[in-house]
């Protein structure tokens, strides 16, 4: 199910709020658990309109918000569904969300088009509390 989502969300063009790098990881997590990762955060239509939503429930960037809502796990423990960021200046875009792990690979997007990365190079990995 979550690789359906994923590889259906690659395939829709880019659109703030509803196909972004933050709805690529949310949504498989959503569909499996019935949870949602961005509670009160959707429907923004731009990026400052991405990052007001972010600092009206506190947080400054995604990976705060997943730092707060999700679990870290060691990267060697990492599982299809876990999130994770692959370097420490990859994360210095407060809007730049984690690439979601399925298979040997993590995948997010951006407005330029899907992102893939091997899952060996993540240092950050983080598990949705069940």
């Amino acid at each position: 199910m979550m690789q359906a989502i994923v590889r259906a969300q690659l395939e829709m063009p880019f659109r703030w709020g509803v196909f972004d790098c933050a709805t690529l990881f949310a949504d498989p997590l959503l569909a499996a658990t019935g949870r949602d990762p961005l509670k009160g955060l959707r429907g923004y239509p731009a990026a400052a309109s991405a990052l007001l939503a972010l600092r009206n429930h506190g947080y400054r960037s995604v990976r705060d918000l997943v730092i707060d809502r999700f679990d870290a796990v060691d990267p060697s423990d990492a599982r299809d569904g876990d999130v994770g960021y692959p370097r420490p200046d990859y994360i210095e875009d407060r809007l730049v969300s984690p690439l979601i792990l399925l298979g040997p690979h993590g995948f997010t997007r951006s407005e330029s088009g899907p992102v893939a990365r091997c899952r060996s190079v993540l240092f950050e990995v983080y598990r949705w509390r069940s």
